[in-house]
């Protein structure tokens, strides 16, 4: 009989099976067996582990998919399996590995996850092997990162890097066109043009801005597209000194970009417009190898970022994520906006709203019992009151926009009154903290955003700390959230690579569709928002924003959110859709707005559970 330890890591990995792929485990022995503690994020290699398993028998197949810290072995017999269990079984461990490895018998196994390269985003060009060794040296070679220049050679927080020609700036994500930087794009750089032109590929312009970023192991940068009107098309970015996977993300598509070292990538079109590009931070990625996916360590890259500066505004055929055609809103029509779509629509569903929300977050939990007895503490937008009495030693108030949720927060013996997170009628310097959790994203401009955030730093005592949690743009940041899980099960069953295909058509279609009718539509409204094409049939919708799908990641930052209460009456089967307005934040993003409130720093940022969250504190005076 197993021991203890083995039978109790076997039920953990037969819940995990059940959750993840709700795949059952098996009490006989079959030729699928999972391997519980060795996958791609633990650092395991294909080929080592590989190498251990054809000792037992022949493999049909070895599964390791990306994000997991488990693999799965296919062997051809059952006998070949059942020899392969017994033997590594709580037994035998790889070379890097604490303790033993262990096995469960599977009724299946799930597809790799693998995701074709074959495909790439529209405009997407990888030319491999454009520069040689030679030339690789000497364009690292030509960067000064010693330069006395203030505007260059700068350390940021995920790398280090230096501008040419021209600065980009990280406060607003642009370049200053009337202020060209003393150091001009190095001539070393001149005969990738020409090489480019030479290759068939019709670059029509010389590059007057160069980025060079350097990444230490494990850095990297956030998803983003670059600012349209700042930089012509199309962009390139050459990869030295070290390999990477770099993502690309459109709405729910999804692909990850092996550069390999002295590679060149060049993004037009689709790719340069629409979709956004980042490197997670790790010190590994996954590769493709001959019979399936490894591990990749990671070492020091530099990329040389070539681009020309724009000069005029964009005119792309992608209007919803270009900045040059977008529409700025007054404060009347924000306020109206938002009365229809956040105060109105909480109102009409506060009981059921109030059903869903019991769970305290633990970083909620953990700040507020930060706080001495006798703290006044104030929860700006409490909702139904879940956070009154997590610090039974404080005294709490709280007030919510919506008369609905106030109500119930009232009815369970909690002081709370009505207000707007615009305009609190408390006194100045009266509370010890703040805890604001979901409510600034509810607010449709970046005025009225750090509105919101000056009202709780003039209500903070001096010394005092506020918790501000926003949604994020980014719901992959930590695998996949809550929020996208919970469509786990309609993704089950499927043949991947059919449903990738298949996906990112449909979805490449509706996008383009979406934007045509942005780019045809016009209406008579000085405020022009649009509806998605696969939106619900809802006729109540005078602020045509895009219509988030539901656990799903999110296409756009300003959206409207469903949410759909079914009929008391089982018979009927009818349901309610209300939307909400949402603006959901890029990384850095909630950071950015606190800096521009004098008197508070920020002493923390951080991401949990799909939401930015921020800690900041009133300076003492």
């Amino acid at each position: 009989m197993p021991s203890f330890k083995i039978r109790r890591r076997q039920s953990k990995y037969k819940q995990v099976l059940k959750n993840d792929f709700d795949i059952e485990y098996s009490n006989e022995p079959t030729k699928n067996i999972m391997i519980g503690n060795a996958g791609l994020v633990s650092g395991i290699k294909y080929e080592q582990l590989a190498q251990l398993l054809t000792e037992y028998g022949k493999v049909d197949s070895l599964v390791m998919i990306p994000g997991k810290s488990y693999s799965f072995v296919v062997y051809s017999t059952v006998n070949e399996a059942t020899e392969a269990f017994d033997s590594i079984n709580g037994i035998l461990k790889l070379d890097n590995m604490d303790g033993p490895l262990f096995l469960v018998y599977t009724s299946s196994v799930p597809p790799s996850g693998e995701s074709s390269q074959d495909s790439l985003p529209k405009g997407l060009t990888l030319l491999n092997d454009f520069v040689t060794e030679e030339e690789e040296s000497m364009l690292l070679n030509c960067v000064d990162w010693n330069t006395s220049n203030h505007q260059t050679g700068k350390s940021l927080k995920n790398r280090r890097v230096k501008h040419y020609g021209y600065e980009f700036r990280y406060d607003n994500n642009n370049v200053d066109k009337d202020s060209p930087l003393d150091e001009a794009v190095p001539d070393e750089c001149g005969f990738i043009v020409d090489r480019l032109q030479n290759l068939g590929y019709p670059l029509t312009w010389v590059p007057d801005q160069l980025t060079v970023n350097q990444y230490q192991k494990g850095q990297g940068i956030p998803s983003h597209i670059d600012t349209h009107s700042a930089f012509e098309s199309p962009l390139l970015s050459l990869s030295l000194g070290s390999d990477v996977v770099m993502e690309f993300r459109r709405g729910n598509l999804y692909v990850p970009i092996m550069l390999p070292r002295r590679s060149i990538l060049i993004m037009d079109g689709d790719a340069r417009y629409a979709w956004t590009h980042g490197i997670t931070p790790r010190t590994m990625d996954v590769v493709r190898v001959e019979g399936g996916l490894s591990v990749r360590e990671r070492g020091v890259r530099t990329s040389f970022t070539l681009r020309r500066v724009r000069r005029g505004q964009c005119n792309c055929d992608f209007p919803l994520t270009c900045d040059s055609q977008q529409v700025t809103i007054s404060d009347t029509q924000a306020s109206q906006l938002e009365a229809e779509y956040v105060h109105e629509v909480y109102n009409n569903i506060a009981d059921h709203f109030s059903e869903t929300r019991t769970k305290v977050w633990p970083n909620v939990k953990q700040f507020l019992m930060l706080f001495d007895a006798g703290s006044v503490i104030v929860d700006a937008g409490c909702g139904n009151g879940k956070y009154f009495g997590v610090n039974r030693a404080v005294y709490q108030v709280g007030f919510d926009r919506s008369e609905g949720l106030a109500g119930i927060t009232h009815s369970r013996g909690f002081e709370v009154f009505v207000s707007d997170c615009l305009s609190l009628p408390l006194r100045d310097n009266v509370a010890d903290g703040i805890i604001s959790v979901a409510v600034v994203h509810h607010l449709s401009t970046a005025a009225r955003r750090e509105q919101a955030l000056r009202e709780m730093s003039r209500v903070l005592m001096p010394g005092g700390r506020a918790l501000v949690t926003v949604w994020a743009k980014d719901q992959t940041k930590q695998s996949k959230t809550a929020y996208l899980k919970q469509d786990r099960k309609n993704r089950r069953g499927c043949d991947r690579s059919e449903k990738i295909s298949q996906a990112r058509e449909v979805a490449e279609n509706r996008i383009h569709q979406c934007e045509k009718s942005v780019k045809e539509s016009t209406s008579e409204k000085p405020l022009e928002f649009y509806t998605s094409v696969d939106s619900p049939n809802i006729t109540n919708n005078d602020f045509k924003l895009p219509i988030h799908t539901a656990r799903t990641e999110f296409q756009h930052q300003d959206v409207f959110v469903p949410w759909k209460v079914k009929s008391k009456n089982a018979e009927e089967k009818k349901e309610a859709v209300f939307l909400r307005y949402y603006h959901v934040f890029e990384e850095n993003e909630l950071v950015k707005l606190c800096n521009k409130i004098e008197g508070i720093n920020v002493l923390d940022s951080y991401y949990t559970e799909g939401n930015w969250c921020v800690i900041f504190q009133k300076d003492e005076k």
